[in-house]
């Protein structure tokens, strides 16, 4: 009997003042034979669902150590400034888990 099942992608951003502990950025929907597995990818887009927005409306993504959660498995990244401050001009570091 095949079942379904959801995976869901969570994401912490450092300590900002008003940023939520974790918010979800994504999930998919899988359906599974019994005793099956199966991949599932995310495309996380750092602009969009690595920011923040502050008191005055602005998005902006804060430097530093990033989290990303599916279930227990957790990913940590570290973002910091490449040449400027606008979006895509951020360096993305992997961290040891």
């Amino acid at each position: 009997m095949v079942g379904g099942h959801t995976v869901f992608l969570f994401y912490t951003s450092p300590t900002v003042h008003g940023a939520p502990m974790k918010h979800l950025i994504g999930f998919e929907k899988v359906s599974l034979e019994p005793n099956s597995a199966e991949n599932v990818a995310f495309s996380v887009d750092v602009c969009k669902d690595m920011s923040l927005v502050d008191e005055v409306g602005k998005r902006k993504v804060a430097l530093g150590s990033h989290v990303l959660h599916v279930s227990d498995l957790k990913h940590y990244l570290k973002l910091e400034a490449s040449r400027g401050w606008t979006c895509p001009e951020f360096l993305i570091r992997e961290l040891p888990n």
